[in-house]
């Protein structure tokens, strides 16, 4: 859910095919219904009844997908980080600090203050 609310009703049964940017439940929130509609195409499971109550974020129901080569997936970074030597960055960054706050323009990194 995008927003805080309540689950007025699925608009589709469970087990039902949804098709992409179709509606498939409708929450009331600051007394208005909105229809949230379904990002790719599926078949629903609902997670919740009508008359629950949601906070934003939690999760209305779950799509089998049709086609789940369209989803992109997520895959952990498994390469090295390029720390530098943090002493000199440090020192550095409260010299550049330093001088910003005496009211000095300090080179060209960063955006301009």
């Amino acid at each position: 859910s995008d927003v805080n609310g309540k689950v007025v009703r699925y608009l589709h049964d469970e087990g039902t095919e949804v098709q992409k940017g179709e509606p498939y439940i409708e929450l009331e929130a600051m007394k208005m219904i909105m229809a949230l509609k379904s990002g790719e195409a599926g078949k629903i499971t609902h997670s919740l009844s009508a008359g629950s109550i949601v906070s934003a974020g939690e999760l209305l129901a779950r799509l089998e997908l049709k086609d789940p080569s369209k989803v992109k997936k997520i895959l952990p970074f498994e390469g090295d980080f390029k720390w530098g030597n943090p002493s000199e960055d440090v020192n550095s960054s409260e010299e550049e600090l330093a001088a910003l706050l005496d009211g000095y323009h300090v080179g060209t990194k960063g955006p301009m203050l």
